[in-house]
């Protein structure tokens, strides 16, 4: 007797890929042990990468959506960040202009950002959408 085979195949998933792209830099939460940061995450851009184009056509959107990432890696390479000192001058410093993180403001980006570049099937936004705290 021989065995009953089925075969089973589904069409390839049609997921739109998105290509996110953020400006990423630190932002004080607060004083509690020793001052802690978190980070924080403006959308530059949100490309969607859909499974057909304008003609009905289907096309290859997981690669195209790598080819937009790796085409935006390229191009913030040779971009520098502002080093980022919080809200403004102020911040950071007491009442005689010296620096104090007693008086750091929660909130401020601080340091050196980064960019940060993903590929998927979610549509990006600023990040945190509230500003987190300390628990």
């Amino acid at each position: 007797m021989k065995n009953e085979v089925v075969l089973s195949v589904s069409e390839p998933k049609k997921l739109t890929w998105y290509v996110n792209v953020y400006e990423v830099y630190r932002a004080y939460g607060g004083p509690q042990e020793g001052g802690w940061f978190y980070d924080e995450g403006t959308l530059h851009e949100s490309k969607a990468f859909e499974y057909y184009d304008d003609n009905g056509e289907h096309y290859q959107q997981y690669e195209n959506a790598i080819a937009h990432a790796k085409t935006w890696q390229s191009a913030l390479a040779k971009e520098e960040l502002a080093y980022a000192l919080g809200q403004g001058e102020h911040d950071g410093v007491d009442e005689d202009g010296f620096g104090d993180d007693h008086y750091l403001l929660r909130g401020g980006s601080w340091g050196q950002g980064k960019y940060w570049i993903e590929v998927t099937t979610e549509e990006g936004a600023d990040y945190p959408t509230k500003r987190p705290t300390y628990s």
